[in-house]
């Protein structure tokens, strides 16, 4: 009950956590690969994998890798440095949740809940620019800041079947976007501060389809999230008012992965995963552009039965590429990451420690006038089969006693 109670002040703790860019300002620079931190230490892959325990949220058909109630979680940190054309440089941290999972077999059955941090960003610029008042020339200070979440949620069905294993998520996502611009004029002018705030809150559901297959030294996967038109409402906050302005409106694409794992040799995988987003249709930014992620990844999967507790060690590497949702300067965007990662097994042997890292560069100072590059560590945790009841060597128990002769 502790570990439970333990795991949802976790989450609660986690959930208005935020990763960083400086593309935000133009669109949702990080999007959620949905792996778990096994798999974003191979590369970002998995949508395909039934070699292990997998608790993608990308692919609901994966869940009946896990015999047991299942729980998955973890938490990303890490620093980004911003380059710009004068050859200026930032540094900003960022610390999110990207997802958990608990999962609850029941035969060939698989249920359970999910979430997801899609999307998440909260970047404030400050800059000092000059304006002519009167014929006199003032400097004065801009501030502009942009919060952005997207969230999902959901619950989850798979089927383990000799012939496909299929799974089905019904999903609901939550989005909540904060635009402040704020302009500070020196008090020798008399001129008012000019400052507003524009809320935007929206939701709808979506639903993800997926399959899995295994064969000997082989398995693949593919999953398709239907696109969803997410509605909410416009506020706007000013120095003088309070009100609401419209119908928010956000526009998330349809997805579409898929992946192959392949063991050529014995305690070694090879796993590989396209994930396509159809941003193109959408209207939430300028710019759009449909996106590809193309991921690799290797493990070597430790033995689990060794006497030497390093050789039990899973160690994991990988790369991943792909191009961000929108232009800038009428070019499109690519990040470039390279992953690595191991998993330290716990006192039961399906309970373990995740590690992954993720080193990753986005943009050119040339072509999109910013550039960012940084590393993200995430740590997790899955296993934890806690409604099996543990055995109590301290009760009660009857001796038995010898027959007599």
């Amino acid at each position: 009950m502790n570990k439970t109670i333990l795991m949802i002040a976790f989450f609660w703790c986690c959930l208005a956590l935020y990763s960083q860019s400086i593309f935000t300002f133009h669109g949702p620079a990080d999007i959620s690969s949905q792996t778990d931190i096994v798999g974003a230490g191979m590369g970002d892959t998995g949508v395909g994998d039934l070699t292990r325990q997998n608790a993608s949220t990308l692919n609901p058909a994966l869940t009946t890798t896990l015999d047991k109630t299942y729980f998955s979680t973890g938490i990303s940190m890490g620093y980004t440095t911003y380059n710009d054309v004068n050859k200026s440089s930032f540094k900003d941290d960022q610390i999110s949740m990207p997802y958990f999972l608990l999962a609850f077999p029941y035969k060939n059955h698989r249920f359970g809940i999910n979430y997801t941090n899609i999307s998440s960003a909260n970047l404030k610029t400050e800059a000092r620019d000059t304006m002519v008042f009167e014929g006199d020339e003032f400097l004065y200070d801009l501030q502009k800041r942009i919060s952005l979440s997207l969230y999902q949620a959901g619950l989850f069905y798979a089927n383990k079947n000799p012939l496909v294993n299929i799974g089905f998520g019904l999903n609901y996502l939550v989005g909540h976007e904060i635009i402040y611009d704020r302009e500070s004029f020196p008090d020798s002018l008399g001129l008012l501060d000019s400052e507003f705030e524009i809320e935007k809150t929206f939701y709808n559901p979506s639903v993800t389809f997926g399959l899995a297959k295994g064969f000997e030294k082989l398995s693949v996967g593919v999953s398709y999230s239907t696109p969803t038109h997410l509605k909410g409402d416009v506020e706007l906050h000013t120095n003088a008012i309070q009100e609401k302005t419209g119908d928010a409106s956000y526009k998330y694409p349809a997805s579409l992965a898929y992946g192959v794992t392949y063991l050529p040799f014995r305690h070694f995988v090879i796993s590989s995963d396209i994930h396509h987003q159809f941003w193109s249709n959408s209207s939430s930014f300028e710019d759009p552009v449909d996106t590809v992620k193309m991921s690799l990844g290797l493990a070597w999967t430790g033995i689990p039965r060794a006497n030497n507790y390093l050789a039990k060690i899973p160690l994991r590497t990988g790369f991943s590429y792909r191009n961000l949702p929108f232009k800038v300067n009428n070019n499109e965007i690519y990040e470039t990451a390279y992953h690595f990662g191991f998993s330290l097994p716990l006192k039961q042997s399906e309970n373990t420690l995740d590690l992954a890292l993720k080193l990753f560069s986005r943009g050119e100072t040339a072509k999109h006038d910013f550039a960012e590059s940084g590393f993200l560590l995430s740590v997790g945790t899955q296993g934890f089969d806690f409604l099996k009841k543990p055995f109590d060597r301290k009760s009660p128990r009857d001796i038995p006693r010898p027959d007599k002769q």
